[in-house]
């Protein structure tokens, strides 16, 4: 439901000629293949980019620590790496259930759905400024090689 209502804003948006930004961690294909379609329906360019960590234990402790430090989390969203959300369906509890959680989640990071051409990938673990000045860097030279086709 949540991820039909982002692209349905999306587009309302876009109909009036603002920019669109969906933040959406990209667990599935259907992500990639509805925010393509609906920048082709408009005639905007569709920029993909993915904050990254690797999934060593450095990686997968700042994401932890970036996790605990949410206020007022959905349900649905991890406040950990080793618990899944309060809502998700998962067996079991103790030491196994952390253990398994926090392989899913590794899995997760390790395997991202991301398109095949042109994927922007930052590095989650530079500093805020590296990571827009990067961010900005690639979508300003995407335009212009939109400009010389």
């Amino acid at each position: 439901m949540a991820y039909g209502l982002d692209w349905v804003l999306a587009e309302n948006a876009m109909i009036q000629g603002l920019s669109v930004i969906v933040d959406t961690p990209c667990l599935y294909p259907q992500i990639l293949v509805q925010g393509d379609a609906l920048a082709r329906k408009h005639g905007c360019m569709y920029c993909y980019v993915e904050l990254h960590a690797d999934s060593d234990d450095l990686g997968l402790a700042m994401l932890d620590e970036r996790l605990r430090a949410r206020v007022d989390p959905l349900r649905v969203q991890r406040t950990t790496i080793d618990e899944a959300p309060r809502d998700a369906d998962t067996p079991g509890s103790g030491a196994d259930a952390k253990d398994a959680s926090r392989e899913r989640f590794r899995a997760m990071v390790a395997n991202p759905c991301r398109p095949a051409s042109n994927p922007i990938v930052v590095d989650a673990c530079s500093s805020l400024d590296e990571r827009v000045d990067f961010i900005l860097g690639q979508i300003s030279a995407m335009m212009s090689d939109e400009a010389d086709r």
